[in-house]
């Protein structure tokens, strides 16, 4: 159960309400600055018009204007698993990042060998899409990404204290 919120329209009360609360704060609405992205049609489209002035968007069309790496390697994998913490977990499943830290060269390769399979297919299964968002806020305000962990300390030894 959430408890009443306080916005900037007063208090948010009803699961409506509170919905319409968290959209706003989690998803702002942002309106794309499409200024620098040149008009590639030569007039407006009509439908009883020749198509012939429109621009051709086929796959060969597009050129990859960063170069990006289309593939990993178990080491890369490997030094991404060892840069996360211990006891965390990464995902929904909440194993552990040592337990995969400790699986080592294999899973390092399995994981290589999916992930170049899925970026090859441009297939992402859902449930690599997944996400936990965990949003702590004090009397300071949002608490960052780094201080996450000094904040728990803090808000358990605050809890036994009293």
């Amino acid at each position: 159960m959430v408890p009443t919120l306080r916005t900037e329209q007063g208090p948010a009360t009803t699961l409506k309400t509170k919905a319409e609360a968290f959209k706003a704060r989690f998803y702002p609405s942002v309106e794309a600055d499409l200024s620098d992205i040149p008009d590639r049609l030569e007039s407006p489209v009509d439908p009883g018009a020749s198509q012939s002035h429109l621009l051709e968007l086929t796959p060969d069309s597009f050129v990859r204007s960063v170069n990006i790496s289309d593939s990993t390697n178990a080491e890369e994998v490997s030094q991404t698993l060892h840069r996360r913490p211990e006891h965390n977990t990464s995902g929904p499943d909440f194993i552990s990042n040592g337990f995969l830290k400790a699986m080592g060269l294999s899973l390092a390769q399995t994981i290589a060998v999916i992930t170049n399979a899925s970026w090859a297919l441009g297939h992402f299964p859902d449930q690599y899409k997944r996400a936990r968002t965990i949003v702590i806020e004090t009397a300071e305000g949002i608490i960052q990404e780094g201080q996450r962990m000094a904040a728990n300390c803090s808000s358990e030894h605050h809890r036994k204290a009293n």
